[in-house]
């Protein structure tokens, strides 16, 4: 698997630091942009390190998601760690031994 982010693991070090919020407070702690803010707490919480709690009327002006990081979510960031690249399989056929025709313009004129 793919190791995770620098900037998800920014986004849930905040959110540890002032607790439950949205990511508007983020934004304002780090810098991050807030339409990338979101995204990085939206794919915190799909990868399990963020519980997101929405609000049940959407449309309302001051209803927002409140994001709080999973107990001990930097523990799980072990699970996401790459391990060695997988070497490459062999190649079925090895090299020199097919000498078949490999184009049409090998054939010359038979």
């Amino acid at each position: 698997m793919r190791p995770v982010g620098n900037r998800i693991k920014q986004a849930c070090e905040v959110i540890e630091q002032y607790g439950p919020c949205g990511y508007a407070v983020i934004t304002s702690e780090t810098g991050i942009e807030r339409s990338n803010a979101s995204k990085y707490c939206q794919r915190a919480v799909g990868l399990g390190l963020m519980t997101v709690q929405r609000p049940e009327k959407r449309g309302q002006k001051e209803a927002f998601a409140i994001y709080s990081v999973v107990p001990g979510w930097r523990n799980s960031l072990v699970r996401f760690k790459s391990s060695k690249p997988e070497e490459k399989m062999e190649m079925l056929r090895p090299k020199g031994i097919w000498s078949g025709i490999s184009s049409v313009f090998n054939m010359g004129a038979v």
